[in-house]
């Protein structure tokens, strides 16, 4: 029997952002518990996050649940965090947990920076449409209420 502690997922504020512009990060980590049959014993597994490591592929790290960082050059920069988590585990009968060491989990995500010299492109707005609720047929008679004249 294998015990293994749910995947992480990374997730950041932002999937694009400007040189210099904050970007927050962060991991779904939580304690969980999963359960089975070890040794012919009804047994559970209790999986805690006690470290969350941060680093990018530019060199910069940090440690906490979640973080926010700001990038010094354009190009796609990717962010991996390692989840460490304490693993105890209990058999059926027993009165305590037994702690068994740690594992850690990793995932990553990629965000675009982009130049801050740019101007940001302007996009239009598509034109409003508008539903009116009118009385009649507004082409056989112009003037019922709801149309215009």
């Amino acid at each position: 029997m294998s015990f293994s502690p749910a995947p992480v997922f990374v997730s950041s504020s932002a999937g694009t952002a400007k040189v210099g512009q904050p970007v927050g990060f962060w991991a779904n980590a939580s304690t969980h518990f999963k359960s089975g049959i070890l040794l012919g014993k009804v047994t559970d597994v209790r999986f805690t996050p006690v470290q969350t490591s941060w680093i990018t592929d530019q060199g910069q790290s940090g440690v906490g649940a979640a973080i926010s960082l700001a990038f010094a050059n354009e190009g796609s920069v990717e962010v991996a965090a390692t989840v460490t988590y304490s693993v105890s585990y209990q058999i059926a009968g027993a009165s305590g947990w037994v702690s068994s060491g740690d594992i850690a989990v990793s995932d990553s995500v990629v965000v675009m920076i982009e130049d801050s010299s740019e101007p940001s492109p302007v996009v239009a707005a598509p034109p409003a449409k508008v539903v009116r609720l009118v009385g009649e047929n507004c082409h056989s008679r112009a003037t019922a209420f709801g149309c215009r004249p």
